[in-house]
């Protein structure tokens, strides 16, 4: 169970919860700058609801859609064996000592509510992340997750 006080997420033992947003941008923009993109994404996400057909055509430009089969497969697989996973429906659960977090596939993003800075999921999904950028509105905080396994690595 979560709730949310000032805008900011949390569970019920009062833990604070980052959101992040997993997004696999066009490869022509990809070799751009990420604050660049962050800001597209950013505009959009506060775009007025009276111009959603021009959001929607700016963000049909900038991200491309996702395999989400695929993608479920792939966390399904590397998890099933895994005590602290479970999966209901299209949310994919990691509950552990040190973290809790969900995930869920959508067709253009994905997101990740977690407890931890660098959850579990962004970690498993590394390897596919090829020209995908995460994140996380509310702290404006931003990578690609490629840039994820040199930070793990240092």
């Amino acid at each position: 169970m979560t709730f949310y006080l000032n805008n900011y997420h949390y569970t019920n033992n009062g833990d604070y919860m980052r959101t992040y947003y997993i997004f696999r941008i066009n490869t022509i923009l990809n070799k751009g700058n990420k604050t660049a993109i962050y800001k597209i994404l950013n505009n959009i996400n506060k775009f007025d609801k009276s111009n959603f057909k021009l959001a929607k055509k700016i963000y049909s430009k900038v991200v491309v859609l996702l395999d989400k089969e695929k993608i479920d497969r792939y966390l399904l697989k590397i998890h099933m064996n895994d005590l602290y996973y479970k999966k209901k429906n299209r949310k994919h659960i990691i509950d552990t000592e040190f973290e809790i977090s969900t995930l869920i596939i959508n067709n253009s993003y994905i997101k990740i509510e977690t407890t931890n800075n660098i959850p579990i999921f962004l970690k498993d999904l590394i390897p596919i992340s090829d020209n995908m950028i995460c994140i996380d509105f509310d702290s404006v905080d931003y990578f690609y997750l490629s840039e994820l396994e040199t930070k793990l690595l240092v």
